[in-house]
């Protein structure tokens, strides 16, 4: 993870501090996501991403985070977890969600 997350502001400094950790997001998580999801994952395995921030640009308009779990099965799975405060609703929030994912993934892909 990005050290200078924590001074972009104290939202990011919360975020951070609370699902930064591996032991805290191991709280927070399963209380997030649907149960279907919770119940197929290894939350022993739980690791953050060093680098997560997907856009360099973008980086001090939002806070990201970048887990690696194994699956039940044993299997390699990425969560990304993206915080930002925004004012109004923007309607190309879902396109930009596309577009990040997809900078995780051709990462992964180089990489492994």
């Amino acid at each position: 993870m990005n050290d200078s997350h924590l001074a972009n502001s104290p939202h990011d400094a919360f975020f951070v501090s609370a699902f930064g950790e591996p032991v805290r997001a191991r709280e927070w998580l399963p209380q997030l996501l649907p149960e279907a999801v919770v119940q197929c994952l290894n939350w022993q395995s739980l690791e953050v991403v060093d680098g997560s921030t997907v856009d360099p640009q973008l980086h001090k308009r939002h806070t990201d985070i970048l887990y690696k779990i194994r699956s039940a099965d044993d299997e390699a799975v990425l969560v990304y977890c993206l915080f930002e405060h925004q004012s109004t609703p923007r309607r190309d929030m879902g396109l930009r969600l596309l577009l990040y994912m997809a900078r995780i993934w051709d990462q992964w892909r180089k990489h492994n």
